[in-house]
């Protein structure tokens, strides 16, 4: 399967192993290892792009994407439509300003749980919780997303977040080509990979400040 999704052309980034949550330094090198090992003998390359399971970063984990050469990270909420660099050395406290760190060579492509199918459709027993919002609803969402940053921002970046064991459901599945058929009707619009969003970036936006 990976080698077919390889083959036409999709890129396949790094979620972690099996979706470890806050590891360890020494655990998230091994994770690293794992990962890249697997599949570079599976699909022949290593990962350039991550997203961290659960999203909770880890103050270690950019400097370990950077020292192991990934282009972009998309698991912070910084931006709603635009890729940006991806700070390092930040400072705040309870009584002073918020003090920007050093840009980095790593790209953050912005993620956001407003444009992800888990929260909407999902149930999990532990915690006890379950979602199941209306298809209609969240279509609408979406289509209201992708339209305002259509029509008001200029070379914005839609990054929908889909789950294959949500997403791929008949009633899902249909409302989601309904949807990509609607962003196709739209001009200016094209559909790519997120690293070539993250190398593109890059040539538009060459690090001046370097902090790692």
């Amino acid at each position: 399967m990976c080698i077919r999704i390889r083959g036409e052309g999709h890129e396949i980034a790094y979620h972690g192993y099996a979706h470890e949550v806050d590891p360890s330094p020494e655990m998230e090198k091994r994770i690293f290892e794992k990962v890249t090992d697997s599949l570079r003998k599976v699909t022949g390359f290593s990962p350039v792009g991550h997203r961290f399971p659960g999203l909770d970063l880890a103050d270690h984990t950019i400097e370990s994407l950077i020292q192991r050469g990934f282009l972009y990270d998309s698991s912070l909420m910084g931006d709603d439509f635009h890729p940006y660099r991806v700070r390092i050395g930040d400072r705040w406290s309870s009584n002073g300003p918020y003090i920007f760190g050093s840009e980095t060579s790593l790209v953050e492509v912005p993620f956001s749980w407003y444009a992800d199918d888990w929260p909407a459709f999902t149930f999990s027993w532990e915690p006890f919780r379950y979602a199941f919002t209306s298809v209609e609803t969240i279509y609408q969402y979406w289509k209201r997303q992708f339209d305002y940053m259509h029509k008001e921002m200029k070379d914005g970046v839609f990054t929908l977040c889909t789950h294959p064991q949500v997403i791929a459901r008949g009633h899902l599945i249909t409302m989601f080509e309904e949807l990509i058929r609607h962003m196709k009707r739209r001009s200016n619009v094209r559909f790519c990979s997120l690293q070539k969003v993250a190398s593109e970036y890059n040539d538009a936006h060459p690090l001046t400040r370097k902090g790692n």
